[in-house]
This record gives C-alpha cells, structure tokens and sequence, in this order.
C-alpha cells in the first residue's frame, strides 16, 4: 500500500508538471476555468481501492456560490465484490457521506484548503483464528466521524473536466462492535496479531485516533 501511495503521488506531481506546462502554451484555457465551477459533480477514484476500509464509490455534488468558497457534499456505499479481492472482508455493507467548506484564495486559483466531515457506516465479516479457536468468523458493524483539515489541487484537463486531489489531516472517532472480540482479546489474533491500528479496525470499543487521507475525484464542471 505504501509502494502504491508513492507511485500516486509521483503521477500526481508529473499530471501537475504537464498541466504547468500546458498553462504556460494555452493560458487561455486554464486561466478561466474557475469560472466552469459553479456547480460541479464528481466521482471518487482512490477509494475504489481502499484496502483498509474496502472498496467504496462515491458521487459528489460541488457548488461555488462566489469565487472563494465553495461548498461540496458526497454520499457513496461499499462495493462487496471488488472488497473482497483487495481486503480480507466479505458481506460488506454499509454507506457514508462527506461534507466539506472550501476556500480558494485567488479568484482563479487550482489550490485550495478548507474543513471536512465524514461520516461511515459499515458492516462486514471476516475469517479469523487463534489458539485457543483455531477458526472462526466475526461480524464487525463499525460508525466512523472523522474531522479534518485539507488542502487540495484541481488538476484542469479541460476547462470542464478536473482531477481534483486533496490530502487531509485530522482526527477520528471509532464505535466498533465485534461479534468475537472476547475471543480476539483472550488469544493472539491471526488476522490482527500486532499492528494495533488493525486490531483497533476490529475490536470492540471507542477511542479518538489520528486520521490521515489522500482523495482524488474525476469531476466535471456542469456550469
């Protein structure tokens, strides 16, 4: 996962090298291209290939009421089959939604910064094993509220079609209930057996832990 994050990012720096590049040869292109963003939809990329929460898609709504601000809401669900391939859940379920206020400190900017919430809903099962239970399955139904901060860059390949980024930094609340956790806390897990991160993605309890996040959205521009 983490080789996949920086071969993301280094596409991401050299789409924004080219993207320079065609700013400079045709500025009138991208000069006004916030002008395209008054309403806006969208289409999650990244979290198709979640392997710590599961495969997501996600649509959004943006609308940029003035210049400098814009206000952004996303809904989405799990898509169980494709989980499946890329995490070791199965019958996933759940839904989530994100809002976010973003503010753009030039009239035609690409860069922007601003406040997020989100909310997840989600239930699955899983195969694990220890000592003294050499195999058994367990159902976790986990609500996620995460609060951050972020800051982001609309990567124009039209004036109406954008890739937007965003990296987010914040904190998370976790209400997790697992049908085995006395189990898992009785005997080393399997599954989880000492990354406490993992663990913490299955156990029951509550707890406030860091949050971290890279997004990028396929939009288009309606208006």
């Amino acid at each position: 996962m983490r080789k996949f994050c920086r071969i993301l990012i280094l596409l991401l720096w050299l789409l924004g090298a080219v993207n320079t590049n065609a700013k400079n040869s045709t500025g009138a292109i991208y000069q006004d291209s916030s002008l395209n963003q008054r309403i806006s939809i969208s289409a999650g990329i990244l979290s198709m290939l979640d392997t710590y929460n599961g495969s997501s898609y996600r649509i959004g709504l943006q609308i940029r009421p003035i210049n400098f601000v814009a206000l952004s809401g996303e809904i989405g669900g799990f898509a169980n089959g494709f989980s499946k391939l890329i995490t070791p859940f199965y019958s996933i379920e759940g839904y989530q939604y994100r809002t976010q206020l973003k503010f753009y400190p030039k009239r035609n900017d690409q860069i922007n910064c601003g406040l997020e919430f989100q909310y997840r809903y989600q239930k699955f099962s899983y195969l694990d094993s220890t000592a003294m239970l050499p195999s058994f399955e367990a159902t976790v139904a986990k609500k996620t509220f995460a609060y951050n901060l972020f800051c982001g860059y609309d990567l124009y390949l039209t004036k109406r079609i954008f890739i937007g980024t965003q990296l987010s930094i914040g904190i998370r609340y976790r209400d997790i209930f697992n049908t085995r956790s006395d189990v898992i806390e009785s005997g080393e897990s399997y599954m989880w057996p000492w990354d406490s991160m993992n663990t913490g993605r299955a156990t029951t309890g509550q707890n406030f832990i860091p949050n971290f996040n890279i997004a990028a959205r396929f939009s288009f521009a309606l208006f």
